[in-house]
């Protein structure tokens, strides 16, 4: 078990089932309007501004990093944006590969602020593979993205997201805690030790994870985001299509959990459960486990919150699976099974 969850269905029409169950601390009951270190999930919110810039003919898939930004060691100058959005450019992952994260070196200089293009020159070992070989998730893909996202555009990258994403869309709850103010209302997350994690919840933190991983919202929010992404309403059919169009990628250690996956595309995740297949994203803080997941079939789309950090396959597989299934029901749609 976990501490305590968050979720949200977002229903055509507008519709929204919003729900929480557990604890935020020992004394304390979750509640829905509570924020969360969606993690990963920020990814989403970067690739669609890429999409984006690609539409308005200011970036082109097949542009090469090397024509955009400085040369850096262990980046290949031909890896393109493409590849970057796809996760085949054969980059180290900055958070996960030569030990991974270092969250102890982050914290003993709190209100230090990264950018991407230092995460970019001082943070990158040699490559994994060539790239276009084959897809190998990494967390750097994303940080190459926002630095291109402010090469192309003259704005941070947050800055960007909030200008095309996060005020039109009315996303009000949602936020890079590093650079923005927000409510402090939050999530207490726990480590899988059982420890309070608020610990991390520090600037050097937020704005390391930043591009790939340092954005908060409501699983309002996210599930609304879902729906609007992946319904088409953010980015062009043709975008839409890369968006679904998957490529293999290892990820045996889901099968224990009953999640087929299927692959990963330019901007998400499709995964297979009992049946049920849809598209999303989820995200690990070192606290906290979220997810947001789309279903073409029903027009649902979820989000959801674990307070833990050791529960993402149960997070980004059977959990958003039972919620389509219970939603699809009581709307009257259906699931293929």
């Amino acid at each position: 078990g976990f501490p305590g969850g968050l979720a949200a269905v977002s229903f055509p029409g507008g519709g929204l089932w919003l729900g929480a169950a557990g604890k935020r601390r020992p004394q304390r009951q979750m509640s829905p309007e509570l924020e969360a270190y969606f993690a990963s999930v920020t990814k989403t919110l970067v690739g669609a501004v890429v999409h984006q810039l690609i539409e308005e003919g200011r970036l082109s898939y097949g542009a090469a990093i090397g024509d955009l930004l400085p040369q850096r060691e262990h980046i290949d100058p031909g890896i393109t944006v493409e590849q970057l959005l796809g996760h085949t450019s054969g980059l180290y992952d900055y958070v996960t590969h030569g030990g991974g994260m270092d969250v102890d070196a982050l914290l003993a200089d709190p209100d230090r602020l990264f950018t991407p293009g230092e995460i970019l020159t001082s943070f990158v070992g040699p490559p994994r593979q060539a790239p276009g070989i084959s897809a190998e998730y990494s967390n750097t893909n994303s940080v190459a993205l926002a630095r291109i996202i402010e090469a192309v555009t003259g704005r941070s990258f947050h800055e960007e997201v909030r200008r095309r994403l996060l005020d039109p869309l009315q996303l009000t709850e949602t936020y890079f805690p590093a650079w923005e103010e927000g409510s402090n209302n939050r999530v207490t997350g726990y480590l899988s030790d059982g420890t309070d994690g608020t610990r991390i919840e520090v600037p050097s933190v937020e704005s390391f994870a930043g591009p790939s991983g340092g954005m908060i919202s409501t699983v309002s929010d996210m599930a609304r985001w879902s729906r609007l992404l992946f319904a088409g309403d953010v980015v062009s059919p043709m975008a839409a299509e890369r968006l679904r169009a998957a490529e293999s990628l290892d990820a045996s250690g889901l099968e224990q959990f009953g999640v087929e996956f299927l692959g990963i595309s330019q901007g998400a995740f499709i995964n297979r459960v009992d049946g049920t297949t849809f598209i999303g994203h989820g995200g690990t803080f070192p606290h906290t486990q979220t997810a947001i997941a789309h279903s073409d079939v029903t027009d649902l789309s979820v989000a959801v919150v674990v307070n833990q950090n050791d529960v993402l396959p149960f997070v980004e597989g059977r959990l958003p699976t039972a919620l389509l299934n219970v939603a699809s029901a009581a709307a009257g749609t259906s699931t293929p099974r």
